[in-house]
């Protein structure tokens, strides 16, 4: 799966962004994973289906579950964090010009 990294600050979209892990603050104080392009729909629905079916056997889904979804090496903090499956049951695929987003909600301390 091809998957490009987007950093959003400030409404401006920034590819190939270097930062420390896969969380940013944004809104409020709500921590948000990054959001990453996925080239086509089909690879950002079965990554969205995964996630569910993760969150549906366990409770619960890791932002390092969401990662190696992605084929993206994750952090020990990314184990820590993540997202239960009520928080799941809206997630949306968003088309970007260069591929599909996942929009996921504020992660939350597991």
């Amino acid at each position: 799966m091809n998957v490009k990294k987007t950093l959003v600050v400030g409404g401006l979209v920034t590819l190939g962004a270097l930062t420390l892990g896969a969380l940013i603050k944004k809104n409020k104080g709500n921590i948000y994973v990054e959001e990453y392009i996925i080239n086509n729909l089909s690879d950002a629905e079965e990554v969205r289906k995964t996630l569910k079916e993760y969150a549906n056997s366990y409770g619960s889904v890791t932002v390092a579950d969401y990662l190696d979804l992605l084929g993206i090496t994750s952090s020990f903090t990314d184990n820590t964090r993540g997202w239960s499956e009520a928080r799941l049951s809206n997630v949306k695929i968003v088309k970007h010009k260069m591929g599909y987003i996942i929009k996921l909600p504020a992660v939350e301390v597991l």
